[in-house]
């Protein structure tokens, strides 16, 4: 049952900390502007368009990352409570068992 795996994966997930997470994206972030100035670098020979052209596409990602965020709020996601989690374990035969893997 898709369902059924579905809840099982889903309830296991671990999820990061607030501070592993920005670690991560400052450090990806920063991974992104070696790579792409390197890359200028090696194209242009010339340090000032290495900086403009690395730093106007950081800032435009920036920029774009922040308005893809802001446009999932508009995304209404279901949330369900015990009640309505239990008639998907009725309708679909589903025990707790099912969820928790035992």
């Amino acid at each position: 049952m898709m369902i059924k795996r579905f809840l099982k994966e889903s309830m296991s997930v671990k999820k990061d900390s607030h501070q592993r997470s920005l670690i991560k994206a400052f450090g990806y972030r920063t991974m992104g502007i070696i790579l792409l100035a390197t890359l200028t670098w090696i194209f242009t020979r010339d340090f000032i368009q290495m900086g403009l052209i690395t730093g106007v596409y950081h800032g435009l990602s920036v920029i774009g990352y922040y308005i893809y965020e802001r446009l999932w709020t508009y995304i209404r996601w279901v949330k369900m409570n015990s009640n309505q989690l239990n008639q998907l374990y009725w309708n679909e035969g589903l025990t707790s068992r099912d969820i928790e893997g035992k």
